[in-house]
């Protein structure tokens, strides 16, 4: 698991620069700083992040306008523009981009936490193919992010052994860590790739990669053993091919 990686694309040096200090202090990962749109697409194209803050006046042909539109039909991540022009044009323009934010500087410190917080929460909620178009080139999702504590942290499919309901929270086990959120088992098995996780119990989900054994009534996953009941039973049998 992972702190949110962020991509800043913002033309004034020094700006920038303060930027990157105040998101790494609130514990955050900056990718790059880029100073143009060109140049931060092709930044994009070889390590997507997980979030973008885009300033929209940026120097060169293109603007932070350009690029959020070249995001949200290419990749699937969430942006967030930053600007000192709060002119109806400039908002409309934006706007009609559909961003996950927008901050008009000068901006405080819990303004930009909100901003980026709230983008992550919006943007993991949705459907993995919101926003995108029907020919967009976007890798497949290989994470999902959860709050733990005050921040979004990223959470990689690979990482979960399983997860398990209990009242209005879940457990997420990983092999290191047990992460308690609060979600319905049904929604958050939506947001799961359904090819990696199987229902195994009304409260158990487990991520078949991991599965090393089972019973009449268990599943074993590495040190780790949950429930099987007979409802999902014929399931399991045949998503690991049994002889």
């Amino acid at each position: 698991m992972s702190p949110i990686r962020i991509l800043i694309v913002e033309d004034e040096v020094i700006i920038a620069e303060s930027l990157a200090s105040l998101l790494t202090d609130l514990g955050y990962t900056i990718t790059g700083k880029e100073l143009r749109a060109e140049s931060a697409l092709q930044t994009i194209e070889k390590d997507p992040p997980d979030l973008a803050l885009l300033d929209i006046r940026l120097k060169g042909s293109k603007d932070g306008i350009w690029l959020g539109e070249q995001i949200r039909q290419r990749f699937r991540f969430p942006f967030i523009f930053l600007t000192s022009h709060a002119d109806p044009k400039t908002v409309n323009a934006a706007v009609a981009v559909k961003p996950h934010g927008y901050l008009v500087k000068p901006f405080q410190r819990v303004d930009l936490f909100t901003s980026i917080e709230l983008a992550m929460a919006n943007f993991n909620n949705q459907p993995a193919t919101a926003g995108n178009p029907p020919n967009a080139q976007a890798e497949p999702l290989d994470h999902i992010f959860i709050k733990d504590e005050y921040v979004f942290v990223k959470l990689r499919f690979e990482d979960i052994l399983y997860v398990k309901a209990d009242g209005n929270y879940l457990e997420v086990q990983t092999p290191n860590k047990r992460h308690l959120i609060r979600s319905a088992l049904k929604e958050f098995l939506a947001r799961l790739p359904e090819n990696q996780f199987l229902q195994v119990h009304r409260s158990y989900v487990v991520q078949v990669r991991h599965i090393s054994s089972f019973s009449s009534t268990s599943v074993f996953l590495k040190d780790n053993q949950v429930p099987l009941s007979g409802t999902f039973k014929d399931g399991l049998m045949a998503r690991i091919n049994v002889q």
